[in-house]
């Protein structure tokens, strides 16, 4: 008897240690189960870092293909460069000088005056605000241009009906057109405008183009010292004016016909008194508009 028990004895201190294996090994399977289910999330985890790497890495080529293209001539007010980033390559030419001659695109809108040069990347931020004020069929239609380096960017639309509708719904939206600088957490208000004809830039462009001849004049004459009398331009008005602290004098002002053409009309009085004969100011106005 004392045998048997002793045989039984054992039997279930086997069967005890067998059972403690099943369930070390039971816990063992649940445990990779989980691993596994780790190692499958944080390779689905790096996955996607690669991805978003890969497209961060796409449009950082991106921004600095379009900060180095040729961005062509802007309007005056916008004070920068552009030629909307399609014209056929052309030869150097100096920043004071852009070509006046690009074609007029109807369905072409510019956003600009920042008071400080922005990213592109600032620029495509403002513009996701700003395209909510239209249809979303409108805004997916639309391509915008956005170059680092700048103080505006232009969005093309797909029909010069959706450009002036995005123009006319901008104009006077003060809370969607005003941006806020993250950096000094100031507000400026800026502007959509559409592209501007030949004859409207021309227009702009003369009154800066009087301005050196006259300029010379106005410093050589005893009453002109640039310390008291100083040179300015209305570009969107057509003027070009000398101011003192307490007087202002036109000197040339921009005559509109129906067509958008211009005649520059001298301020023979003005002139006059600053020492310009009305011969001198009829050689300004020819070597202005040449």
């Amino acid at each position: 008897m004392a045998g048997a028990e002793q045989k039984m004895d054992l039997l279930m201190e086997n069967s005890d240690r067998m059972s403690t294996t099943v369930a070390s090994l039971a816990d063992l399977v649940r445990r990779m189960d989980t691993l596994t289910e780790t190692v499958d999330r944080h390779a689905k985890f790096f996955g996607q870092v690669q991805q978003d790497l890969r497209a961060l890495q796409q449009k950082m080529d991106s921004a600095n293909t379009m900060s180095t293209a040729s961005l062509g001539s802007a309007p005056s007010w916008l004070g920068m460069p552009s030629d909307g980033g399609s014209a056929p390559e052309r030869a150097r030419r100096a920043a004071s000088a852009p070509p006046l001659d690009r074609p007029h695109d109807p369905c072409k809108v510019w956003v600009g005056g920042f008071p400080r040069k922005m990213m592109g990347a600032q620029f495509e931020a403002h513009w996701n605000k700003v395209k909510q004020i239209v249809p979303q069929a409108v805004h997916e239609e639309a391509t915008g241009r956005f170059y680092n380096l700048q103080y505006a960017y232009f969005v093309f639309f797909s029909s010069e009906v959706h450009a002036k509708d995005f123009f006319s719904k901008t104009r006077d939206n003060e809370e969607v057109m005003t941006w806020k600088d993250p950096r000094t957490g100031t507000s400026k208000l800026v502007r959509a405008r559409p592209d501007q004809t030949l004859d409207v830039r021309k227009k702009q462009k003369t009154p800066g183009r009087l301005w050196e001849p006259v300029l010379q004049i106005l410093k050589a004459h005893p009453r002109g010292p640039m310390y008291s009398h100083k040179l300015g331009t209305n570009g969107p008005k057509g003027i070009l004016f000398v101011t003192s602290a307490d007087d202002v004098w036109d000197s040339f002002t921009l005559q509109e016909a129906s067509d958008e053409t211009f005649t520059i009309i001298p301020c023979d009085g003005n002139l006059q008194e600053w020492g310009i004969s009305s011969t001198k100011a009829t050689e300004i106005i020819t070597a202005a508009t040449q």
